[in-house]
């Protein structure tokens, strides 16, 4: 399907995408809503206190996590809804 818009080459990475979630990674560590394993992998720290925003970026990280595009799947909404993340954490 990406060849309909794509017909010589197919985009396999967004620009800035990994190190913009890389960032929303540490800022929702910061927030103890997410912790780091053994083996590097995330998971989510049960925390039925926190608040909407902390929340709500979490849940915008794990649906792009689940998403397993880096963006690629639509670049434009992955890297907005990034960046909303991290500017509603950062109190922007």
């Amino acid at each position: 399907t990406c060849a309909v818009c794509h017909q010589t080459e197919i985009p396999t990475a967004v620009t800035g995408y990994d190190q913009a979630y890389k960032t929303l990674e540490d800022l929702l560590l910061a927030e103890g809503l997410l912790e780091i394993d053994e083996d590097g992998e995330t998971s989510i720290v049960p925390n039925p206190n926190a608040e909407l925003i902390p929340a709500a970026a979490l849940w915008n990280y794990r649906m792009l996590y689940y998403d397993h595009s880096h963006g690629v799947h639509n670049p434009f909404y992955a890297t907005d809804l990034i960046q909303n993340s991290i500017d509603a954490l950062n109190g922007n």
